[in-house]
């Protein structure tokens, strides 16, 4: 939860929020180094709630770390902890998870994902969906295999990564906030900072499900790269 520092280590600005629909779900963000210095970061969901899929989420966390203590490919990370999840998974919990590697140097994102929301992307201030593959959720076929991509942020670029409780959020009249209402809501955020773009969706989603019981967790993940000194 140290962004600060452990952002400037690497040239970029980071900022995440998870809020839980009860005291506890299956949401998750990561942001850690590696034994070797890497920069990784990883945002999930678990299918279910309450505490099974926070006890999946708890595996799933540890072994990807694990896995990129052993690889420096987020595809072979992925593999890994899907065999893993794989092996002792009875009631067939999948899981959906984007996980990166960053370079500061160059400003790319190497990254896999598995079944995921894809990204959004503001550069020169205009927001794009990220065109990554999809790849298959974890916990499903243990011989899945994962395709890697790469994402190169420019300075003052910006990504956002999210769970689908951010557009799955519903109002009072049980309608969803929505993909198209979210690149909205980014496209007029002040992306400054990424703290800034992750209270500006919070605030959005707030206000449109005002009055509406949150059902799912909602997880943001943003990351920007800072201009050039």
């Amino acid at each position: 939860s140290d962004f600060a520092s452990l952002g400037a280590r690497h040239g970029l600005d980071v900022h995440a929020r998870l809020r839980p629909a009860s005291e506890i779900g299956g949401d998750l963000y990561d942001v850690f180094e590696t034994p070797d210095g890497r920069l990784c970061l990883a945002i999930g969901d678990v299918a279910g709630k309450g505490m099974p899929a926070a006890l999946v989420m708890a595996v799933t966390r540890t072994a990807v770390r694990a896995a990129m203590e052993r690889t420096k490919r987020p595809d072979a990370a992925l593999a890994n902890a899907n065999r893993v999840l794989c092996s002792d998974n009875p009631q067939a919990t999948f899981v959906t998870l984007f996980l990166g590697i960053w370079d500061g140097a160059t400003g790319r994102l190497v990254h896999a994902n598995a079944g995921h929301l894809p990204p959004l992307v503001s550069s020169h201030s205009l927001w794009r969906r990220a065109p990554i593959p999809a790849n298959i959720a974890l916990g499903i076929d243990p011989d899945a295999r994962f395709e890697a991509g790469e994402i190169v942020l420019s300075p003052n670029d910006v990504l956002l990564t999210y769970s689908d409780g951010v557009t799955e959020a519903a109002s009072a009249m049980k309608v969803l906030f929505g993909p198209a209402r979210l690149e909205s809501v980014v496209g007029r955020a002040n992306a400054e900072s990424a703290a800034a773009v992750v209270q500006a969706v919070e605030q959005a989603v707030d206000g449109f499900a005002a009055g509406a019981t949150q059902a799912d967790e909602l997880t943001l993940l943003c990351l920007r790269r800072p201009a050039e000194a």
